[in-house]
């Protein structure tokens, strides 16, 4: 699968404390995470409820707006995207409307 070998790296996945974390902070579907990866970044999918998220619903977002996977990407992957360009040092992000 498409993000198996980056989760097996040590990239956080949907396990049991992210989606007690996701459920707490982002209810149903509001709200979205990314995490940067080598090449670029991975970020949970438009219009799906959290928990029923599993690894290979993560949407493989690049830096030019392309992506991969399964799933369509967050309406707010500008949003990820521009944070994680201007903050090379930050892992991660998070968005609630």
């Amino acid at each position: 699968m498409l993000h198996e070998a980056r989760l097996g790296d040590g990239y956080p996945h949907p396990g049991p404390l992210p989606r007690l974390i996701i459920r707490h902070i982002f209810p149903g579907t509001s709200g979205n995470l990314s995490q940067r990866v080598e090449d670029g970044f991975l970020l949970t999918p438009t219009g799906m409820d959290y928990d029923a998220l599993v690894p290979e619903d993560l949407v493989l977002m690049r830096f030019d707006g392309s992506h991969e996977g399964r799933r369509a990407p967050s309406s707010e992957w500008r949003f990820h995207r521009d944070l994680l360009a201007r903050r090379p040092e930050s892992g991660s992000s998070n968005c609630s409307a």
